[in-house]
């Protein structure tokens, strides 16, 4: 079984790396890897979708 997502480079620098990620290029989300804590949070989630945003999550990451 294989499984899409849309993951796009929105923004880095030394602290940070943002992606938009979700099922296609009108349905999405954000989420920020912090790189000095190695954290990854989900600054806004990906809505109107069949499947979790959790899940996205989990794949994005």
């Amino acid at each position: 079984m294989a499984i899409y997502m849309l993951m796009t480079k929105e923004y880095e620098d030394d602290e940070k790396v943002v992606y938009l990620f979700g099922p296609n290029e009108l349905t999405y989300g954000t989420i920020e890897y912090d790189k000095v804590l190695k954290k990854l949070n989900v600054i806004e989630e990906v809505e109107g979708d069949a499947i979790s945003n959790e899940a996205y999550v989990k794949w994005a990451a």
